[in-house]
């Protein structure tokens, strides 16, 4: 199996884009949020739009994102799919910068894991007060305008290892992903929506119900034969 999660009210407890832009942009950040909700535009657009808005200091900035906890349970998830060599995949909306700075911060014992999890994600770096950004993992085949295309991201991933594509996610921006992986873990909005659509998922509330899940899957059954008596 390959697992990709997402990020954002994923692995931390709160969304930090939001957090972002909540404390550094005006509010006008808020009609674009509803824009993509009501399906007017992309995520891509959504945020080229939103982190448009911002003026941050870097050491404000840090602040922030040294405030972001993560899942309690993430750390032994992180590890156990380490130590059974279990693909693990960081799918996110969010920018690459951020997301490491935030699990470094928060499990600074795992940097050996975390440099070699691989991080699909936007990239951002801040040039004076304003961020500069781009979204490498959007392209011309993504139909949704999204800024990271997690659908295609399942599709290729699984082109290449043909395994088990499990997705974990939380919001608005899994959805594609979702539809494409083979099996689906979410919670909130994500949850709603593949109740709605009809897509099987598993509810979770920590990463300690998903490796339950793994590590009774992945239990090697007693022999069903018997040692023949001399």
């Amino acid at each position: 199996m390959v697992i990709l999660t997402d990020f954002d009210g994923t692995i931390t407890t709160k969304d930090v884009i939001d957090g972002i832009l909540e404390r550094f942009a005006g509010p006008e950040w808020l009609e674009i949020e509803n824009q993509w909700l009501s399906g007017e535009i992309g995520s891509k657009e959504c945020l080229r739009r939103q982190m448009a808005l911002i003026t941050v200091e870097a050491s404000a900035l840090e602040q922030v994102l040294n405030s972001v906890e993560i899942d309690s349970t993430f750390a032994s998830f992180l590890q156990y799919c380490f130590a059974q060599e279990i693909p693990l995949r960081i799918v996110s909306d969010n920018f690459e910068w951020f997301i490491r700075h935030i699990l470094r911060n928060n499990l600074p014992e795992h940097t050996h894991i975390l440099d070699r999890t691989p991080i699909f994600a936007n990239e951002v770096k801040l040039l004076g007060t304003r961020l500069e950004f781009s979204f490498p993992h959007s392209g011309p085949e993504c139909t949704h305008g999204c800024a990271t295309c997690k659908a295609s991201l399942v599709k290729k991933i699984r082109a290449n290892d043909k395994d088990e594509i499990i997705f974990i996610g939380d919001g608005m921006s899994d959805r594609f992903g979702a539809r494409e992986a083979d099996l689906v873990f979410a919670k909130s909005t994500l949850l709603e929506y593949c109740r709605k659509e009809g897509i099987e998922a598993i509810p979770f509330d920590q990463f300690s119900k998903i490796q339950g899940w793994v590590e009774s899957k992945r239990k090697v059954p007693a022999p069903s034969w018997q040692p023949r008596k001399s």
